[in-house]
């Protein structure tokens, strides 16, 4: 079985818990805090967001291992190959008599501010949309976009410069933003450099 951490109505954990799956189980998530919580659930793996193929192949051998049969793995790998997961291509934005239709392609930076969560486009406006960051977050293609801290996603074609700060964080400077420094823990700061190094 494959499990994201976080869905749109809370933790996986919380549907483990009532049913925890007879069968190994692959995690597949953007937050490494909860490595070890998912081990209470038969975890085989847990892999980080963007997903290369070498450790996909090794979680799929630990599954292996675990006697799992050839006939589900060989059937598992098919899904895999054929499955494109569908991530949002674009915001459908409400205005007073008009609505516009913004690609993610167009979006340099998503951030709240005051309570109101904002696309910053590569034409220079900001734009209010009702989604909470959460919820865009887990619509957005992880190879493309990375949750920077609670209240920033940025699009990685978008980054312009890292500076090293304290404590191991990082400052991201983002293409067209030259007011715009976000500070990126040391815990994210690690899986930023893996995401704009690939």
């Amino acid at each position: 079985m494959f499990a994201d951490i976080r869905l749109a109505d809370g933790l996986v954990f919380s549907a483990l818990e009532a049913a925890i799956p007879p069968c190994p189980v692959i995690f597949t998530t953007a937050y490494d805090e909860y490595a070890l919580r998912a081990f209470d659930f038969h975890a085989v793996a847990y892999l980080l967001k963007p997903i290369t193929a070498d450790a996909l192949r090794r979680a799929l051998s630990r599954v292996t291992a675990s006697a799992v049969s050839s006939d589900v793995l060989a059937s598992l790998t098919t899904l895999l190959r054929e499955h494109k997961p569908a991530f949002r291509q674009r915001f459908l934005v409400e205005q007073a008599d008009s609505m516009e239709v913004v690609g993610v392609d167009a979006v340099r930076l998503i951030q709240v501010v005051d309570g109101r969560t904002l696309l910053f486009t590569v034409d220079g406006r900001r734009i209010a949309v009702p989604f909470t960051l959460d919820d865009i977050e887990a619509d957005l293609d992880p190879s493309l976009f990375f949750r920077a801290s609670r209240q920033h996603i940025i699009a990685l074609r978008h980054v312009r410069l890292l500076h090293r700060w304290f404590h191991a964080r990082l400052l991201v400077e983002i293409d067209g933003l030259p007011d715009v420094r976000i500070e990126v823990s040391r815990e994210r700061a690690l899986r930023l450099r893996r995401c704009l190094d690939c």
